[in-house]
């Protein structure tokens, strides 16, 4: 290992949720407008492997943040696309990188999709289908 690579690494293994955030708006800021929102989930989880594996906690702690908000099918809540890109990316992480400690949250989210107390029913099936593929 270069003296260069292990200083990098070191400093990666540091960053908090927040920092993880900034991280996925400063990938997602160079994304061409024109895609739609799955593509970009698409793209900007590609360049997130580095981060989950050196990051991998700050990572599972911010998604499940993400996973854990709700929104209620009648909301005319204006960050609603927001809190649905949200979910969509970590869902999309969830799968890309297998990561199983994101089971149980959204195991709780789809009971509460289906007990009609957040999004639409048709996303219950969805996200089970990413659930899925986690393993």
């Amino acid at each position: 290992m270069t003296q260069f690579h292990h200083q990098q690494s070191h400093k990666l293994n540091n960053m908090d949720k927040f920092e993880i955030e900034r991280v996925i708006n400063s990938i997602g800021s160079w994304v061409d407008g024109r895609i739609t929102g799955n593509q970009e989930n698409v793209m900007i989880a590609e360049r997130m492997e580095s981060y989950v594996r050196d990051e991998r906690q700050a990572v599972i702690e911010l998604l499940r943040d993400w996973i854990a908000l709700r929104v209620k099918k009648s909301d005319n809540d204006p960050d609603y696309g927001k809190k649905v890109g949200a979910l969509c990316f970590s869902l999309e992480m969830a799968k890309r990188y297998a990561l199983v400690e994101l089971r149980p949250d959204i195991e709780a989210l789809i009971a509460d999709i289906r007990a009609g107390k957040t999004y639409l029913p048709y996303y219950a099936d969805m996200v089970a289908n990413y659930l899925k593929e986690i393993g």
